[in-house]
């Protein structure tokens, strides 16, 4: 299972659950939120949150998207990249 996070770039649909993701970082589940993949194929996790600091900063280059406990389609999948340089850093050792 893997954990990612990011940039959020929100759409106009947003703001209908933007109060809430500012004021709750703890537990979104209510918001029921889910994750597709480009080509449209959902993210099977445990959770999924935005944390958004765009009040507080005035920026919403601010918001945060979690994806937690990334299981379907695989983590190695969805960010080969990111696995190749974290299992790179141990063959350095070597």
């Amino acid at each position: 299972m893997g954990v990612a996070f990011g940039r959020f770039i929100p759409s106009t649909g947003y703001r209908t659950i933007q109060r809430e993701c500012i004021d709750n970082h703890f537990d979104q589940s209510a918001l029921r939120l889910a994750v597709r993949t480009p080509d449209d194929e959902q993210i099977s996790c445990v959770g999924v949150a935005i944390l958004d600091f765009s009040e507080k900063t005035g920026s919403e280059e601010d918001i945060e998207l979690n994806v937690v406990g990334i299981s379907q389609p695989p983590y190695e999948k969805l960010f080969p990249e990111h696995l190749a340089k974290y299992e790179q850093q141990f063959q350095d050792e070597d």
